[in-house]
C-alpha cells in the first residue's frame, strides 16, 4: 500500500481506472443478467396476459355460438346463423393456441377439462339442429329449453374463471419477481456510480459523460415514439376522413356533368361535358384505387366467410360491364365450368374487386376484338374448392420483360401508358395483394399486340347452404313485387312520417302509420302485415322493446327492419339481437329502402334503378342549408317539398325549445330522447354536417347523466344552426309562395 502511495500519479491514476474498469465490466455482467431475467419476466407476463385473453375470447364466441344457435331454434330465423361458423372457428383456433402454451399441471388439469365442457356445446348445439334439420322443431326447442346448454356454459365459464384465476395469480408471482430484477437493476447502476467515484474522480466524469448521452439517447427515443404514434393516429384519421372529403366534390362533379349532358347542349359542348365526365371518373379510379391500397398496407381489410353463388357474381359482373364494352365495340364473353359449385363459402365482395380490376383494365387496354371471362373448378381436396377464374383480351398486350414488374405499385407496363390510358399503376397490386389475403395466386401470360391472359386461383369452402339467387334482369329494371303489399311504420318524427307516407303511396303499397312501438304491437294484434319499417328511439315502447315483443310474445317472423340515426359500431348487431330482421340508416336513401323492401318481400336482393337526384337549382354558397336530400326523395313533386318545409319549421323551434327547457331542468333522459330525435329533423334541411356530431356528443353525454356544461356548450351551437336554417326556410319558402 505504501509502495501504492509513493508511486507517481500516472500509476495511480492507471490503477484506479483498470479497477474502475473492472468493477464497471463485473457491474455491467450483472446488470445485464437482471436485464435478461427482467425480459424474461415481461415476456412470461405477454404470455399471461395472452392466455387470459384467450380464455375470454373462448368464453364470449362459446356464448355467442350457444346465442345464436338457440336464437335460429325459437326464431326460424336463418340470419341469426350467418357469421356463427366464424365464433366455432375462433374458438377451435384459441383452444388448439392454449393446449400449445407451457402451463402449470393444475392449468392444464382445467384447460382439459375447458376442452372437454367447450366440445359438449358444440356437440349440444349441433344437436339441436340436427334435429332441427329433420323437421323437428318442437322436439328442437324442447331441446334447447332444457337446462343442460345452460349449465353447460355455467361450467364453461367457471372453468375459465378458474384458468383465469390461476393464471391471476401467476402474473402476480410475475410481477413480483419483475419488481425484484428492476429493483437488482437499479442497485447495480448505484453501485457502479458509487464505486466509480470512490476510486478515481476520472471514472466518475467518464460514468456521468456515459449517463447523460444515454439519458440523452433515451430522450430521443422517446420522442421518436411519441412522434410515431401520433403519425399512426394522424394518418388513421386521414384514412377515415379521405373518402369522404375527396369523394364528395368528385361525385358532385360528376354528377353536375351528367346533367350538363341531359341538358340541350351543342355537339362541341357534349364533347367537352363527355370529357370532364371521363376524366372525373378516371380520377375517382384513381382515388379509389390508392384508398383501396393504404387500407391494405395498413391491415384495414378483413376478409369475409360467407356463403354465395359464383355463377350469379359472375352474372351481375358481366351486367355491369356489358353497356360500356357495347360502347367499345368489343364482344365480353362469360362462362362459368359445369363443374363449378354451386355454393361456396369466402369473400364475395373482395372476389367482385379483383375481377373488376382485371376486366377494367381489358377494357382500357382493348380497342377491337373480345375479352372472356371464365371460372371452373380447377381441383378439390375434401371440403376445399380451388377456383380458376380467367380474365382474358386481344388488347396491347405486355412486353415479356415487363411482366415481372406489373404487379408492383405504381408500375405500368410502359412510361407511356398512364399518359395514353390513365390510371395509378395501383390496380395490379391491388389485386395481387387482395389474393394473397385469401391465399390465392395470380399468373400472367401477355404477348405484344396480342393480348393478355390473367388466370388467378381461390381457394373456397364448399357448403351445402343455398343462397338466393337474384333474378336475371338489367339493372335500369325496377323489380316487380307483389301486388298487394302492407307495411307497418312505427316512427315518432313528424317530418320521417311524411317521408315514410311519401315513398311508400308513390310505391303503391298500403301502410299504416303509428306513433311507437306499443302501439305498433297494438296493430300487429289486430292486423297481418308483410313487413315492419321500426324506428329505435321512441317514446312508450322503443324500438329495441317493440322487436323484442314481437318475436317472443306474438310470436310472428315478419321481417322487421330497423331505422335509426345511430352510426356507431355494432348498431346493426344489437338490432339483430333484439330480433330484427335488417337495418337501415338515417338519412334513409329512397332505393336503399326499397331494395330491402324488395328483398324480404321477393326473397332477393334486386336493384332499383336510382333516380336522377341532382336537380337543376342555384346553389347558395353562404346559405347553411342544403334540400339536395329533400329534393332527391321527392322525385320532382313540388307540393312535397314545401310540406315538408313547413313541417320543419313547426317542428324545429317547438323542438329547440324542449330540449333548452330539459337542459335547464336537468332532465337527462328528455335530452337524450330529444337529440336524438332532432338528428332525424336535420337531416331533410341537409344540416347533417353541420351539427350531427354535436348531437352525437350530447346523446352520449345524456345517456350516461353527465358533464351538464359542455351538454349546454354544445346546445349553444345547435340552437344557432336550427333557428338559422329556420329563417333560410321561412324566407325561402315565402318566395314560393
Amino acid at each position: 500500500m505504501k509502495q501504492f502511495l509513493k508511486s507517481n500519479i500516472k500509476i495511480k491514476i492507471s490503477i484506479g481506472f483498470m479497477l474502475a474498469f473492472i468493477a464497471f465490466i463485473a457491474v455491467q455482467l450483472l446488470s445485464d443478467k437482471s436485464i435478461d431475467s427482467l425480459k424474461a419476466s415481461e415476456m412470461e407476463m405477454l404470455n399471461s396476459h395472452k392466455l387470459s385473453k384467450r380464455i375470454a375470447t373462448i368464453e364470449s364466441s362459446i356464448t355467442a355460438y350457444e346465442n345464436k344457435i338457440t336464437s335460429f331454434v325459437l326464431t326460424g330465423n336463418k340470419n341469426f346463423l350467418l357469421g356463427n361458423e366464424e365464433n366455432l372457428r375462433v374458438v377451435t383456433i384459441n383452444l388448439q393456441y392454449i393446449h400449445d402454451l407451457s402451463v402449470s399441471a393444475e392449468q392444464n388439469k382445467y384447460i382439459i377439462k375447458l376442452d372437454s365442457l367447450v366440445q359438449a356445446e358444440i356437440n349440444f348445439c349441433q344437436q339441436a339442429l340436427i334435429t332441427y334439420d329433420n323437421e323437428n322443431r318442437e322436439d328442437a326447442v324442447a331441446l334447447i329449453n332444457t337446462a343442460n346448454g345452460k349449465l353447460l356454459i355455467d361450467n364453461i365459464n367457471n372453468t375459465c374463471y378458474q384458468v383465469q384465476q390461476l393464471e391471476e395469480n401467476n402474473l402476480a408471482q410475475i410481477i413480483h419477481n419483475n419488481n425484484s430484477f428492476s429493483r437488482k437493476v437499479v442497485y447495480m447502476d448505484y453501485a457502479a456510480s458509487a464505486f466509480a467515484i470512490a476510486v478515481i474522480l476520472f471514472s466518475m466524469i467518464i460514468l456521468f459523460r456515459d449517463i447523460n448521452k444515454r439519458i440523452k439517447v433515451e430522450k430521443q427515443l422517446r420522442l421518436a415514439q411519441h412522434k410515431a404514434e401520433q403519425l399512426a393516429i394522424i394518418k388513421e384519421q386521414f384514412m377515415a376522413n379521405m373518402s369522404h372529403e375527396i369523394r364528395t366534390p368528385m361525385n358532385a362533379i360528376l354528377g353536375f356533368a351528367n346533367i350538363l349532358r341531359k341538358s340541350a347542349i351543342d355537339d362541341k359542348q357534349a364533347n367537352h361535358v363527355k370529357a370532364i365526365q371521363t376524366s372525373g371518373e378516371n380520377l375517382l379510379t384513381i382515388i379509389n384505387d390508392i384508398l383501396d391500397f393504404s387500407k391494405i398496407e395498413a391491415g384495414m381489410v378483413n376478409i369475409e366467410k360467407i356463403p354465395f353463388s359464383p355463377a350469379a357474381l359472375l352474372h351481375s359482373v358481366n351486367v355491369m360491364f356489358l353497356p360500356k364494352a357495347n360502347d367499345k365495340h368489343i364482344q365480353l364473353n362469360f362462362s362459368a365450368s359445369g363443374n363449378l359449385p354451386e355454393t361456396l363459402i369466402g369473400d364475395p365482395t373482395r372476389l367482385t374487386q379483383i375481377l373488376v380490376n382485371l376486366i377494367s383494365n381489358s377494357l382500357k387496354f382493348t380497342s377491337e376484338g373480345n375479352i372472356t371471362v371464365k371460372a371452373e373448378l380447377l381441383k378439390q381436396e375434401n371440403e376445399i374448392a380451388n377456383i380458376q377464374f380467367l380474365v382474358k383480351d386481344t388488347g396491347i398486350g405486355i412486353p415479356t420483360q415487363k411482366l415481372d414488374e406489373i404487379f408492383e405499385r405504381f408500375t405500368q407496363a410502359n412510361a407511356d401508358t398512364n399518359r395514353k390510358y390513365g390510371g395509378s399503376g395501383l390496380g395490379l397490386s391491388i389485386v395481387k395483394k387482395l389474393l394473397e389475403l385469401q391465399n390465392g395466386s395470380i399468373n400472367v401470360e401477355s404477348a405484344v399486340g396480342v393480348g393478355s391472359s390473367f388466370s388467378f386461383v381461390i381457394p373456397y369452402r364448399k357448403t351445402s347452404i343455398h343462397v338466393a339467387q337474384p333474378p336475371l334482369v338489367s339493372p335500369q329494371v325496377q323489380p316487380k313485387l307483389k301486388t298487394k303489399i302492407n307495411i307497418l311504420v312505427a316512427e315518432d318524427n313528424t317530418l320521417n312520417q311524411q317521408l315514410a307516407h311519401s315513398l311508400l303511396t308513390d310505391w303503391g303499397f298500403d301502410f299504416d302509420i303509428v306513433e311507437n312501438g306499443k302501439l305498433a304491437v297494438v296493430k300487429l294484434k289486430e292486423i297481418t302485415y308483410d313487413l315492419i319499417l321500426m324506428d329505435i328511439q321512441m317514446p312508450e315502447m322503443n324500438g329495441y322493446d317493440a322487436a323484442q315483443f314481437i318475436r317472443q310474445n306474438l310470436h310472428l317472423t315478419i321481417p322487421i327492419i330497423a331505422m335509426t340515426a345511430h352510426v356507431l359500431p355494432g348498431e346493426k348487431d344489437k338490432c339483430i339481437s333484439y330480433g330484427m330482421t335488417d337495418y337501415i340508416s338515417k338519412p334513409i336513401r329512397e332505393n336503399e329502402l326499397y331494395n330491402l323492401i324488395a328483398k324480404y318481400i321477393n326473397g332477393n336482393s334486386a336493384k332499383v334503378k336510382p333516380e336522377n337526384a341532382n336537380h337543376d337549382s342555384k346553389i347558395n354558397n353562404s346559405a347553411i342549408t342544403n334540400l339536395s336530400y329533400l329534393k332527391e326523395l321527392s322525385n320532382g313533386k313540388t307540393g312535397f317539398v314545401n310540406q315538408m318545409i313547413e313541417l320543419f319549421l313547426s317542428e324545429v323551434p317547438e323542438e329547440i325549445q324542449r330540449l333548452e327547457s330539459a337542459i335547464h331542468k336537468q332532465d337527462f333522459k328528455t335530452i337524450h330522447t330529444l337529440s336524438h330525435k332532432i338528428k332525424s329533423t336535420i337531416s331533410f334541411a341537409g344540416l347533417d354536417d353541420k351539427i350531427n356530431s354535436e348531437l352525437n356528443q350530447m346523446e352520449e353525454l345524456a345517456f350516461i347523466s353527465s358533464n351538464l356544461p359542455q351538454i349546454e356548450i354544445l346546445f349553444s351551437k345547435i340552437k344557432k344552426i336550427c333557428l338559422k336554417a329556420v329563417d333560410e326556410l321561412c324566407s325561402l319558402h315565402s318566395k314560393h309562395d
